[in-house]
C-alpha cells in the first residue's frame, strides 16, 4: 500500500473491514485512482469518477470524467455495495445533495465511506479562537480565483453535528468513525483538554440542546464529537450503512417553527 497516502490507507482499511471482497465499489472523484487500484488487487470490482482531468489515468480501472456528484451520478439506483468520498466533500457546496446522491446509487445494506479534513480537532478549535480561520488542511482561497475554479479549495469544511443529521435523515446509519493523521501535539492537547471538552459536550447534549436531550441522536452526537478521532485526527473517516427497512422514530417530536410550511409541500 506504499502508493497510497495515509488518508487513502485509512479508507482502504475501513472498506476491507466492512465490505466483503467482491462487493462493487465506486469512488467519487477518485483522482489518480490509487485507492481503486489497491481495491481491485484485493478482489473488488471498482469504478471511479472525476470532475476534473488528471494527467495519470489508472490502468484497468474504468473512470468516467466530467462527473459532478451534485448534478447527478451517471449510474442507476442501487448499483454499488460501497461508495467512497476521500478528500472530496469539503470541496462541494451542497453536502446534503452529495450524500443523497451517494446513497441513491448504494444498495440496501451498502456502505458509504467519507473522509474529510477535521475542523473539529482541538488544534483547529484553538487556531480558530486566536485567528478566526479554521484549519482546513489547505491554504485559504485567493480572491483572484474565478468561481469556476473555487472547487479546488476547501471552501466547505464539514460541521460534524449537521453532517450526522444529514446522513441519518436519508437512511444512512453510522457504522464506524475513525481518523487518519495523528500528531504528538494532538495527544498533548487531548491530555490537557479532553476531560473539560467531554464534560461540556455531555452537558450541552444532555441539557443544553433541547432537540438532542433524552434522545438517541444526542448520545450519537456526544459519542462522535468526544471520540479520540474527532478531537485529535487531522482527518476523520465516517462509515455509514444504508438501512433498507423502517427505522425507529425519536421518542419526542421536534417542534418546528410556524413558518416551516411551504406551498410546494
Amino acid at each position: 500500500m506504499t502508493d497510497m497516502n495515509e488518508r487513502q490507507r485509512g479508507c482502504h482499511r475501513l472498506i476491507r473491514k466492512h465490505v466483503s471482497p467482491g462487493g462493487e465499489v465506486l469512488e467519487i472523484s477518485c483522482g489518480e485512482g490509487r485507492l481503486l487500484r489497491r481495491l481491485k488487487a484485493d478482489g473488488y470490482p471498482v469504478r471511479g469518477t472525476n470532475y476534473s482531468e488528471y494527467d495519470t489515468v489508472p490502468d484497468g480501472v474504468p473512470v468516467t470524467t466530467g462527473v459532478s456528484v451534485i448534478s447527478g451520478l451517471p449510474f442507476p439506483d442501487a448499483a454499488f455495495d460501497c461508495v467512497v468520498l476521500c478528500d472530496v466533500i469539503e470541496h462541494l457546496s451542497d453536502h446534503a445533495r452529495t450524500l443523497a446522491e451517494a446513497a441513491r446509487v448504494l444498495r440496501d445494506g451498502g456502505f458509504l465511506v467519507v473522509l474529510s479534513p477535521n475542523i473539529n480537532r482541538l488544534s483547529s478549535r484553538l487556531h480558530y479562537f486566536f485567528t478566526g480561520f479554521l484549519k482546513v488542511k489547505r491554504a485559504f482561497i485567493g480572491f483572484d480565483v474565478p468561481p469556476g475554479k473555487a472547487f479546488t479549495f476547501h471552501n466547505h469544511p464539514v460541521y460534524l453535528p449537521v453532517y450526522l443529521y444529514q446522513a441519518h435523515s436519508i437512511g444512512m446509519d453510522i457504522a464506524d468513525f475513525a481518523g487518519a493523521g495523528f500528531k504528538l501535539k494532538s495527544a498533548l492537547l487531548w491530555l490537557l483538554f479532553a476531560p473539560a471538552v467531554k464534560a461540556s459536550t455531555w452537558f450541552t447534549a444532555r441539557f443544553g440542546e433541547r432537540n438532542l436531550r433524552g434522545r438517541e441522536s444526542g448520545r450519537l452526537v456526544f459519542d462522535v464529537l468526544t471520540s479520540y478521532p474527532a478531537l485529535c485526527a487531522e482527518s476523520w473517516i465516517s462509515v455509514h450503512r444504508k438501512s433498507g427497512g423502517a427505522r425507529s422514530a425519536e421518542t419526542r417530536a421536534t417542534r418546528l417553527p410556524k413558518w416551516h410550511r411551504t406551498s410546494d409541500r
